[in-house]
């Protein structure tokens, strides 16, 4: 949800058996997770989580989800 600031931002979090593998700040509320960096990023169970970060109140709640291959 925007928050009626100057930037909408969101930060996402890869883990990978629970080891942080990739960090990405976005500007739109959607990204594409691609073969190439799911290849880079090896096996293994695949956590991925995100959050809106605001200007005025930091990081916010964090939503995620699991993906078992």
């Amino acid at each position: 949800m925007p928050l009626s600031e100057a930037f909408e931002r969101y930060r996402v979090r890869v883990f990978k058996d629970g080891v942080q593998v990739r960090q990405a700040t976005v500007s739109q509320p959607s990204w594409t997770y691609s073969a190439f960096m799911q290849v880079l990023d090896g096996s293994g169970e695949t956590h991925i989580e995100v959050t809106q970060v605001s200007e005025t109140y930091g990081e916010g709640l964090v939503s995620g989800l699991t993906l078992v291959a």
